[in-house]
């Protein structure tokens, strides 16, 4: 954490002994801060966390001096990114993700291993998976941006490979990935 002059206040590192990264962080209406992203470790800061060194969605919910409350992973056995996060009003959580899993918390991927789909989890303040959803087609996609809209859903920005699923249309060849906006609304369908 730095302060208005750029200043350390604190910092430390946080995992475990394989991969771990965090994307994106915001503050939460209760003024603590959420993090996520993906982690292959299952030590360290991570131990008893996670159930294998599959590459997962993490959350991470520590307070203003950077002491961690909770942790958690989601995702399957497939690579999750956690790539963007937003929090409701009433405080659930919103992840929105890259994926190549189809089991566990995971209940559609259109792809291949090797092809990512957007995912979308929804979660309560304590970090319980309430909802998730699968976007995308058989081939890759990626999300870029998000933001909440006035009814409940959200507005996101991506990249495509796919002309199939929920992709309707892809402008040349699928060797080149298109802009992808869609709305999803607050029963988080497009």
């Amino acid at each position: 954490k730095i302060d208005v002059a750029g200043n350390f206040i604190w910092k430390k590192n946080i995992g475990g002994s394989n991969s771990d990264l965090l994307w994106d962080v915001i503050q939460t209406n209760d003024g603590n801060f959420i993090a996520t992203g993906g982690s292959t470790s299952i030590d360290g800061d991570l131990t008893g966390v996670a159930f294998n060194n599959t590459k997962m969605t993490w959350l991470i919910k520590f307070d203003a001096a950077g002491t961690i409350l909770w942790q958690k992973k989601i995702g399957g056995t497939g690579t999750q990114v956690g790539t963007l996060i937003k929090e409701s009003p009433n405080g659930e959580l919103n992840i929105f993700a890259t994926c190549s899993a189809n089991n566990l918390d995971i209940q559609t991927h259109y792809g291949t291993t090797n092809t990512s789909d957007i995912v979308y989890f929804r979660l309560s303040s304590t970090g319980n998976l309430l909802d998730q959803r699968t976007y995308g087609g058989s081939e890759d996609e990626r999300i870029s941006g998000v933001t909440p809209t006035n009814d409940g859903g959200f507005v996101v920005l991506a990249t495509s490979y796919s002309n199939d699923h929920d992709i309707s249309q892809h402008i040349g060849t699928t060797s080149d990935y298109n802009a992808w906006v869609f709305k999803i609304d607050a029963n988080k369908n497009i």
